[in-house]
């Protein structure tokens, strides 16, 4: 307990705690009203800052991983309901014939992280989510970087190598996505990846 108060004490106050000499937060943080005033403007300023942060996308303590509720987390808005809709149902039906998970993501902004990183941070929670799941292909777009990245389970590296992930990332995805047509771009990359897995 003194170590985290020590940080609050007045020189005086910290050759009491060096005695031994109990120091309790009431004792700092109510020395005085003025004191104790600055102390709770200065927490409540630093709470404001860490929730403006928060809100806005600025990294904290990294880029945590959304929750994937579905096949299809359209975090940063880029696809219509009905194209939602339909490669939510094709890759339910393909992980019900095949075995091979497949998880779309989007986000507004990688807030600073690293692509392959952050991906490999969403594999890994993906394989602790589904343990039963040993097949499993991650399609992750950062909206405001625009980056996209194929992240492969082990079980289908010998068939999705990174090769033929970077053949469909550049030769499939991204020209629809440039020309401004998303949904486009990640349904035919979608349908290359299960020609490529099956």
């Amino acid at each position: 307990m003194t170590n985290t108060l020590i940080l609050n004490l007045t020189r005086k106050e910290l050759f009491k705690a060096e005695e031994g000499a109990q120091v309790t937060p009431m004792h700092i943080f109510c020395k005085n009203r003025k004191a104790g005033g600055n102390v709770m403007k200065k927490l409540l300023n630093l709470s404001l800052i860490v929730l403006f942060m928060m809100m806005y996308g600025f990294p904290v303590y990294g880029l945590s991983v959304p929750p994937l509720i579905s096949h299809v987390n359209d975090y940063a808005e880029m696809l219509s309901p009905q194209v939602h809709q339909d490669l939510e149902r094709r890759l339910s039906e393909f992980e019900r014939s095949d075995s091979t998970q497949i998880v779309v993501l989007t986000i507004p902004t990688l807030s600073g992280e690293v692509l392959e990183e952050f991906s490999l941070k969403v594999g890994n929670s993906m394989r602790l989510e589904q343990k039963n799941i040993h097949k499993g292909v991650l399609l992750l777009f950062a909206k405001q970087e625009r980056k996209i990245r194929i992240e492969v389970s082990r079980g289908l590296e010998g068939k999705l190598t990174n090769l033929v992930a970077g053949q469909i990332i550049r030769e499939i995805i991204a020209p629809r996505c440039k020309a401004g047509d998303f949904g486009g771009g990640i349904s035919a990359g979608i349908t290359s990846i299960i020609g490529v897995t099956k």
